[in-house]
């Protein structure tokens, strides 16, 4: 089975709109949802039928799991930076609600901290990918040998319906050849009778001739 992405979010007053799109997609699954506001939390997941093992209120919970592939991120705007930058120096991949942050200089830090470590997000990236593709390549080879087994059956299918329809040809031809059986047994018969009819008369004429002497 293909291995779907592992998305967490954060902020359930602004970011339920991100769960949904999650939750929209074949590809991934919810893995945790996370408000530092128990009440926000608790209305997201009951809302979203997300059990509560996948509730959590500090964000670091988030940043220190390995399993976790993509985090949103939709919480007050002086927390963006630093939210960001913990979860980008974990190897997350990240989508942040605007404003990025609230000053050049913050940005500036936000950007150097994914170029600083895009190539371990990349990573992860790949071996997603990797393994969706072992699993599209397994997935073909079952189609194949589906379509294999599909020819086999059609063949034998054919061979049947062929067999059924020589033995109804043998059928109609013994039917034909028992007629002709009968008619001529009864051609016989008759002619049987016709010879017995024929030695009486026979018979019968030889006692005249020999009266008549």
């Amino acid at each position: 089975m293909k291995k779907k992405l592992q998305v967490a979010n954060i902020g359930m007053k602004f970011g339920m709109c991100h769960v949904e799109g999650a939750m929209d997609c074949k590809d991934a699954e919810i893995a945790i949802i996370c408000d530092s506001n128990e009440e926000n939390l608790r209305f997201a997941g009951e809302r979203y039928n997300i059990p509560e093992e996948k509730w959590v209120t500090d964000y670091m919970d988030i940043v220190n799991n390995e399993n976790i592939d993509v985090v949103t991120v939709a919480i007050p705007d002086q927390q963006h930076k630093k939210v960001s930058c913990d979860l980008l120096r974990a190897g997350k991949h990240v989508l942040c609600e605007k404003p990025l942050a609230l000053t050049r200089e913050d940005i500036d830090e936000i950007v150097k901290e994914l170029l600083e470590n895009s190539n371990e997000s990349v990573k992860k990236m790949d071996e997603v990918n990797e393994d969706a593709q072992i699993q599209k390549n397994k997935l073909e080879d079952t189609r194949n040998a589906f379509e294999g087994l599909k020819a086999e059956v059609n063949a034998v299918s054919y061979a049947s319906k062929d067999i059924t329809d020589q033995t109804h040809r043998l059928d109609e031809q013994k039917n034909v050849i028992s007629n002709i059986v009968e008619q001529l047994a009864a051609i016989s018969e008759e002619n049987a009778a016709s010879t017995q009819e024929t030695s009486a008369s026979m018979q019968a004429l030889a006692g005249t001739i020999e009266v008549c002497r």
